[in-house]
């Protein structure tokens, strides 16, 4: 006890101001979530985004593709397949798999099926999920 003593009357302005500084963090902090909670406003979304799916044949993309074809109908049609390659490639791709989405649509060769794309010299995409 009689350290405590010693300690406390050596120390005892440094103590004091480390509890008052600790003390105002804390204050400030609760006084900083305070104002937080006070302003909390719904989010309004303005300007909606267009839900775009991967699928081509979901239901989602039915609006946005017949539009598309209005737009197309002046441009030479292309017969499209369940399965895509490139000209420059190796590898075919389902229409949903991401590689497909990179290919240009000038160099785009489509399948119907799996052995076509075989016979043409194609092989499956590893990261293709379904081939």
């Amino acid at each position: 006890m009689n350290k405590l003593k010693v300690f406390w009357r050596a120390h005892q302005n440094k103590v004091i101001l480390t509890i008052g500084g600790v003390l105002l963090a804390i204050a400030s902090f609760g006084a900083g979530r305070l104002t937080v909670l006070e302003k909390s406003e719904p989010v309004v979304i303005e300007d909606p985004v267009e839900q775009v799916s991967q699928c081509p044949k979901c239901a989602v993309n039915k609006e946005t593709a017949d539009d598309a074809e209005e737009e197309d109908e002046d441009e030479e049609e292309v017969e499209q397949g369940d399965y895509v390659a490139s000209k420059n490639g190796s590898k075919y791709y389902l229409t949903t798999c991401s590689g497909a989405n990179r290919i240009k649509e000038e160099n785009k060769v489509w399948f119907d099926t799996v052995d076509e794309a075989k016979a043409e010299g194609y092989e499956p995409a590893k990261n293709c999920k379904g081939l």
